[in-house]
């Protein structure tokens, strides 16, 4: 079904995905839609696609109904307050909506670090996540973006 889900915008993918069955919870329809995939991948015409897409340095971006389902088999630790690491970051798509489920509110900001081995995808991922509206995330630390190996952890958040 998942090729069936593609749209024309954010709301329309993510509406598709819940029409098909990917997405359940109304949570993570709403992380996913404040997340607008657009500003993660390097194809404009190509972003709302229910596909993988090349982000650049032999990477890619993972199909939206990969995201939805991993994001939804997670959502009963996703709580407002927590933290999440993110390994294999990427364009930052991931790290965006993650961040909207662990930091509903300025009372409870959670904390979503973004871990990825290819140091230009670390800097294209942060410029990504500011063109979402999360420079201010970033700036205050609640969303943190590092070049390293996802294997070795963050410890400091353990």
């Amino acid at each position: 079904m998942a090729w069936r889900s593609s749209g024309t915008s954010s709301v329309e993918l993510v509406s598709n995905m819940a029409k098909n069955g990917m997405i359940e919870s109304e949570q993570v329809s709403t992380a996913m839609c404040r997340a607008d995939r657009a500003n993660y991948v390097l194809d404009k015409a190509a972003a709302y696609e229910d596909s993988p897409q090349y982000i650049g340095y032999d990477a890619t971006i993972s199909a939206p109904h990969m995201h939805a389902h991993a994001v939804q088999n997670l959502l009963p630790f996703l709580k407002p307050g927590n933290r999440v690491l993110d390994v294999g970051s990427g364009s930052g798509y991931l790290v965006a909506v993650l961040h909207h489920l662990v930091s509903e509110s300025p009372d409870t900001p959670g904390k979503v670090v973004g871990i990825e081995h290819i140091p230009e995808l670390v800097k294209f991922s942060v410029e990504n996540l500011k063109k979402d509206g999360l420079g201010d995330a970033l700036k205050d630390g609640i969303i943190e973006m590092l070049a390293g190996d996802g294997r070795k952890g963050k410890c400091t958040l353990s």
